[in-house]
């Protein structure tokens, strides 16, 4: 999570958890950042996703674009790609904090779908990881190089990123040569992420501000949220099980002193033991075995020892059936992806990964943690110039309940509501 630029982060977040007034700035940018434009935002959300390509930050926003800032008909080039070339969007969520405008910034990405009526614009977008995932110019780092200085030189050389918030160097070297090329697989945030992760065990993404970020998983909890909205649901998904496994290594060809051609190829298979539930004998009907199984191929694999080391890794991360609680909570703009939040929950404190969400931007519903839902208002709002101000209002109810033992409990839950504010402010007093 990133660190936010004002005085007392405590204060902050009183405010952001209390009731308070707030305003949505959207803004949009060229491909060097420069503000061009801004834009009046109806309703809308961001969500932070698990993805294999980078993005974990996506945007839906529907936008009144009355100065045609977004216009991709005459003043914009259109790729012919997914990709829309040549503005960027930033979206601040504003609070009075102490008498001063506290601005936290919540998305920085690139439209990817675009849609107009009139001067109303539906638009989808991805964090800027989306700049970086495609196959570019070769490029290459050497075995050698500082690995930190290397991700930063391959991001910028390749993608002209300039925000960065890489940690200082930790004396680690490539162990060899790394490649950017024409093929998605070696675009260069491909390429800095594998440096990221098999050279310094850490991972690379985009944060909420639009700062390219490498870390390590982090472990401990960046923010306690004093109120969850809903009681958590749970859901169990028992599609990933597998209860059998076979892993086939990289295959290879020797000449013996009689001439003769040998070709090996390491295999191992790792099953569940007969007294696990899953296993495939627990499973039989009729005495016939039910297999769940998974077939690996990996030319990375070159001996036996390290296909068993697969096949088991990979029976242990197919059992058990994924369990996802998901929580309500009152929306927190500044979170980056894979923070770790403490949540209080009748007193249980739950640890929760933000690996997924979804927060509203409109006055729809609450964030979600643990999944990502449609919070936005389905319906098309005509068109309105005006910024909307809103108040958050809160309000408490208490709750007794038995247990299956009779025992008594009490519990406390919290509603919050929006109440729209009869004025607006100038555009100068918005400002910070």
């Amino acid at each position: 999570m990133r660190s936010l630029a004002w005085p007392s982060k405590d204060a902050y977040y009183r405010r952001l958890f209390g009731s308070h007034d707030f305003w949505l700035e959207v803004d949009v940018l060229d491909l060097n950042e420069k503000p061009v434009a801004s834009a009046t935002l109806l309703d809308g959300q961001v969500d932070i996703i698990a993805s294999d390509n980078g993005v974990r930050r996506t945007a839906s926003l529907t936008l009144i674009d009355d100065q045609n800032a977004l216009d991709f008909g005459v003043t914009a080039a259109w790729s012919g790609t997914s990709l829309w070339v040549n503005r960027l969007v930033r979206v601040q969520h504003v609070i009075d904090v102490d008498g001063t405008d506290v601005a936290a910034t919540c998305f920085v990405g690139a439209p990817t779908t675009i849609a107009r009526n009139g001067a109303e614009v539906d638009v989808s977008l991805s964090d800027k990881a989306i700049l970086a995932n495609r196959g570019s110019k070769p490029y290459t780092v050497h075995k050698g190089a500082d690995a930190v200085a290397a991700v930063k030189a391959i991001m910028a050389d390749c993608t002209g990123e300039f925000h960065f918030r890489l940690p200082a160097s930790t004396g680690r070297r490539l162990s060899k040569d790394y490649s950017v090329g024409w093929d998605d697989s070696a675009s260069p945030f491909a390429v800095a992420s594998r440096i990221a992760s098999k050279e310094l065990g850490w991972h690379l993404l985009y944060d909420a501000s639009g700062y390219l970020m490498m870390r390590a998983m982090p472990t401990a909890s960046v923010l306690a949220i004093p109120y969850v909205t809903e009681p958590p649901n749970t859901s169990v998904d028992f599609a990933g099980e597998v209860n059998w496994v076979q892993v086939t290594g990289k295959a290879t060809t020797t000449t013996n002193k009689q001439h003769q051609t040998i070709k090996t190829q390491p295999q191992a298979i790792a099953q569940l033991a007969a007294s696990d539930p899953l296993s495939p004998s627990s499973l039989a009907r009729n005495g016939v075995p039910r297999y769940l199984p998974l077939l690996v191929s990996d030319d990375s694999l070159t001996s036996t020892a390290q296909v068993k080391a697969s096949a088991t890794a990979a029976l242990k991360a197919g059992v058990p059936a994924k369990v996802t609680q998901e929580y309500s909570v009152i929306p927190v703009f500044n979170l980056d992806a894979d923070d770790i939040v403490t949540l209080a929950v009748s007193g249980a404190n739950p640890v929760v990964r933000v690996s997924t969400a979804s927060i509203p931007l409109g006055v729809a519903s609450d964030m979600t943690i643990g999944r990502t839902v449609i919070s936005r208002k389905p319906p098309r709002v005509r068109s309105r110039v005006q910024k909307l101000r809103w108040r958050q209002t809160t309000k408490k109810t208490k709750h007794h309940w038995r247990d299956k033992k009779g025992k008594k409990h009490t519990s406390t839950s919290t509603k919050h509501g929006w109440k729209k504010l009869p004025s607006e402010r100038s555009a100068k007093d918005r400002r910070v």
